[in-house]
């Protein structure tokens, strides 16, 4: 079955047209970028300025010597494993990360198009997900016509954020700074521009005072609530923009009844503390939003608003409607049946790198082909 990749925020490269250039997907786009060059933001004015059009397997550092690894082990584990062999019936889906993930549609769309085109239509693809990607490729299935959902064998979600998450926040507040504020990233202000954030904030909208008691009433998607407590309300357009995160978190919650007609599996995590509830900001203070911050300011409070998780998402998130049966070990697993496998990564972004993970990734694919070919698994 041909395998069909799509991965999360800072997943594909920035590619600059107009100075031929990747402002992201390399160690030069982080150390030497130029006042001429595009930013990470999208730009309305120059929309196509700025390609999103190859995936990122290694982040390069020294070309040929050291690099950062994002989906390379990916690759490895399925030609090693299963004999795959990268862009022949393995293929990695580069997409614009930054905009709204309602459009990730269409995209998909035409991939599947093009495998069932090469494959033949009887040939079953195999969606996998990485983080937020998960949140596209649930809007799609559950809205595209039932031919697309037929078309899948099955979706493999690594750390589906369905319910959000505090760090999207964060990401408001502080921005992003992949090799931290020494080097390039994105500002606060290029963070606000991308429609993926905003499709991202915590849906179960809980925030907490400073002796952790829950603020009656907070609603995060309420601008009047940004600007009381303490969140980055200085947005343009901040109500508009809420509004658009509570019609698309609406759209991907709970369980569907079009979930049912695509196989699942999910890669998890429980070990490490990940925040459900923040702490709302005193006058002129930001709210406390990561775990970083609560134990520096508020420790006494940890224990109360974080859960076990990965470093951004809570696992009761995920598993309150889960597709299968919850498993924390290769025993227990039903081989290429539903099942949410819950592991011990390092991280939220080290589940798709983590060995365990991959391992079972194999063996469910494995489990999965040879019940296609009528052979007992």
């Amino acid at each position: 079955m041909p395998v069909l990749y799509v991965a999360g925020i800072l997943g594909s490269k920035l590619y600059d047209r107009q100075t031929q250039l990747h402002t992201w997907g390399d160690a030069r786009g982080l150390l030497m970028r130029g006042a001429d060059e595009a930013g990470f933001a999208p730009d309305a004015r120059q929309p196509g300025r700025v390609l999103l059009n190859e995936a990122l397997h290694e982040f390069s550092i020294v070309p040929g010597l050291l690099s950062s690894i994002v989906t390379r082990d990916v690759v490895n584990a399925l030609e090693v494993g299963l004999g795959y062999r990268l862009n022949v019936d393995l293929f990695f889906m580069a997409y614009d990360w930054r905009a709204d993930y309602r459009r990730l549609g269409e995209r998909l769309e035409n991939e599947v198009q093009r495998l069932q085109q090469q494959f033949g239509e009887d040939q079953p693809v195999l969606l996998i997900g990485q983080s937020v990607a998960n949140l596209g490729l649930r809007y799609w299935l559950r809205h595209a016509d039932a031919r697309w959902r037929q078309a899948i064998g099955k979706w493999y979600a690594f750390g589906p954020p369905w319910q959000g998450t505090w760090n999207a926040v964060h990401m408001l507040q502080d921005g992003y700074w992949p090799g931290t504020r020494a080097f390039h990233g994105f500002a606060p202000e290029d963070v606000a521009q991308c429609p993926s954030t905003w499709q991202l904030l915590p849906a179960e909208s809980r925030l907490a005072d400073h002796d952790g008691s829950d603020i009656v009433g907070f609603d995060i998607y309420d601008a009047h609530h940004w600007r009381e407590h303490g969140l980055p309300a200085d947005v343009a357009q901040l109500q508009a923009r809420l509004d658009d995160g509570r019609a698309f978190a609406q759209a991907v919650s709970g369980w569907h009844p079009a979930d049912d007609a695509v196989p699942q599996t999910w890669f998890v995590n429980d070990s490490n503390l990940a925040v459900s509830r923040a702490v709302r900001g005193g006058p002129g203070q930001p709210a406390l939003t990561t775990l970083d911050a609560l134990r520096r300011q508020r420790p006494q409070l940890v224990p109360d608003l974080c859960e076990p998780g990965d470093d951004h998402i809570p696992l009761r998130h995920i598993t309150q409607a889960p597709c299968g049966p919850l498993v924390s070990s290769h025993a227990a697993m039903p081989w290429g049946h539903n099942a949410v496998l819950i592991g011990q990564a390092a991280d939220h972004r080290a589940q798709i790198n983590h060995g365990p993970n991959l391992l079972a990734l194999v063996r469910d694919i494995a489990a999965l082909q040879m019940r296609h070919a009528g052979a007992a698994p």
